[in-house]
């Protein structure tokens, strides 16, 4: 039987003081929580570490979501672990009604998600009780089995931020690992909200989305498929810079320009934010 006790959780967060205090006061239950810092805030891991269950880590660079969420998994010793966003809420009857569906699948799943945060396939009936067989979860909320994690050798950290749960998710199920998400399971989840919005945090948005889905459509669709989508988004973000070049807006088009050309050069995903 599975228990609480065979699952960590794992946050990741970025200017997330503001925040994350609301979305542990829930995960009290839990015996281990790993939390990694890529903002270097020093006064949150000390207000923070003041509490038996949790291992705080700072990263003196940013290492974004799927390299920081790497570093901790690497450290988990259970059987699962919760990967969870700071402004990510989770009802202490919601995790009760987990780790019951967790029993019911008897452990034999990849990835559980949310039913607010995923593209269902199909459903699932197992012992009376409804489970959506997905394609994909968001990654502010993921149960992952470690043993399914470590097959496929975590995320790939290639990815700054955008894409990479997705990516997971298509290994985990190429793997022949179950995707799903729990019938009328759904959490808050703020949005926008694990960092400080600001002008810097949208070019660094604006740049990461086209780099990322760039490198995902080349990873599992082939140049051939990219060079046909792209050329079309290519011409149009250049249209955008060369004939409205005084638009408010216009500046997160260059960002955006900056990103898919960095991809498509096969650069690494190096742009950061400039916060500091």
């Amino acid at each position: 039987m599975i228990k609480i006790d065979d699952i960590t959780v794992v946050i990741v967060t970025f200017k997330s003081g503001k925040v994350i205090s609301k979305c542990l006061s829930n995960l009290s239950q839990f015996k281990k929580i790993l939390i990694l810092d890529n903002s270097n805030d020093e006064k949150l891991k000390r207000k923070l570490e003041k509490k038996k269950n949790i291992f705080f880590y700072i990263s003196k660079k940013n290492l974004g979501y799927a390299a920081g969420n790497n570093f901790l998994l690497k450290k988990v010793k259970t059987k699962y672990a919760l990967i969870i966003n700071p402004d990510t809420f989770l009802e202490k009857k919601n995790i009760q009604k987990l780790i019951f569906q967790i029993n019911i699948l008897r452990g034999k799943f990849g990835i559980i998600g949310c039913n607010n945060s995923a593209k269902i396939i199909s459903e699932e009936k197992i012992q009376d009780n409804i489970f959506y067989n997905c394609e994909f979860v968001k990654g502010y909320f993921m149960l992952t089995n470690m043993k399914a994690i470590k097959k496929v050798k975590y995320f790939d950290d290639s990815f700054f931020m955008y894409l990479e749960e997705i990516d997971l998710c298509k290994r985990i199920r190429e793997d022949n690992f179950k995707v799903y998400v729990l019938q009328n399971f759904k959490i808050k989840h703020i949005g926008a909200s694990s960092s400080s919005i600001g002008e810097e945090f949208e070019k660094n948005r604006n740049w990461h989305w086209l780099w990322s889905q760039y490198y995902f459509d080349k990873k599992h669709k082939g140049y051939f498929f990219c060079f046909f989508k792209y050329t079309f988004i290519f011409a149009k973000i250049l249209l955008n810079l060369l004939i409205i070049p005084l638009r408010k807006k216009n500046k997160f088009y260059f960002y955006r320009f900056w990103g898919l050309v960095s991809s498509i050069l096969e650069k690494k995903s190096f742009y950061r934010p400039h916060l500091f």
